[in-house]
């Protein structure tokens, strides 16, 4: 199978394309609820009135950096994730508040990124040390489970799947830049 590199404005694309994906998906979906439920959950678990300090510091800044940045974030953090780099265009516009907000839900979502891509893909439970998600390009329209893919499109999807469809030839495995 022949691979293709891919450049950084690729992966802007992919982030951008599977930003709408999950929006689409989940539809009213409130992101700034989840982030609060996450920080809520960390709040009970928190050790020390130094955590809790910073959790509720994470609370207030929490609605300002959602309502008018967490699209580029995700945006960000899907294209350092993807591409294993750290992209600094975000973080020159911020703050030093924003800047360690920004760390911490960056922290808080690359760890479930995977289960969050697979949940919306409808692969719910799988579990990323064992199951890889690869980028491919599609060849053809094909369908993964309860989402469809268009020619042209870049996506991530399970090693497995990736492999079955490679052979079918209706994608392309995606090497890492």
């Amino acid at each position: 199978m022949s691979e293709e590199s891919f450049t950084f404005e690729d992966l802007r694309a992919l982030a951008r394309d599977e930003t709408k994906r999950t929006l689409k998906e989940l539809g009213s979906y409130n992101y700034l609820e989840k982030i609060k439920e996450v920080l809520d959950n960390l709040k009970i678990n928190a050790k020390t009135k130094r955590d809790i300090l910073k959790i509720k510091k994470a609370e207030e800044y929490a609605e300002i950096i959602v309502k008018k940045r967490l699209e580029r974030i995700l945006l960000n953090i899907i294209c350092d994730f993807v591409s294993g780099k750290e992209s600094l265009e975000e973080l020159r516009h911020m703050s030093e508040k924003e800047r360690k907000l920004y760390n911490f839900i960056m922290s808080l979502l690359k760890k479930h990124l995977n289960e969050a891509l697979a949940y919306v893909k409808g692969e719910s439970g799988m579990n990323y040390a064992t199951d890889r998600l690869v980028l491919v390009k599609v060849l053809e329209p094909v369908e993964i489970k309860n989402l469809r893919l268009e020619k042209d499109e870049l996506a991530l999807i399970p090693v497995e799947e990736a492999s079955r469809l490679e052979m079918e030839h209706k994608v392309r495995r995606i090497e890492r830049p």
